[in-house]
């Protein structure tokens, strides 16, 4: 969490040893809270520009923007997508 949260907080060993994260009340609120920091942070900003279905792209492109210090981050998220077939929640939000 930066200094501008003022929302409840806790304390994990990420990167570093206790390293601040944000807390709420309910899932749902991370993940508009999560969402909400991608679309308005300006390092993000390009990613928009991609296809929403190309995953692949939007891996590398969090990686390029700083967004995981793992050097694997964008292979092992594609992984993730491909091993679960999670692109298939993507194709079924944007029919919403």
């Amino acid at each position: 969490c930066k200094s501008n949260w003022t929302g409840a907080t806790v304390y994990h060993d990420d990167d570093e040893k206790g390293e601040c994260f944000r807390k709420y009340d309910a899932v749902l609120d991370s993940y508009k809270d999560h969402s909400d920091f991608l679309k308005n942070g300006q390092r993000y900003a390009f990613l928009f520009q991609l296809d929403p279905t190309d995953y692949k792209d939007w891996a590398n492109g969090l990686k390029k923007a700083g967004y995981a210090t793992n050097p694997l981050y964008a292979k092992k998220l594609i992984q993730l997508i491909e091993d679960y077939n999670l692109e298939a929640y993507t194709l079924q939000a944007l029919q919403m």
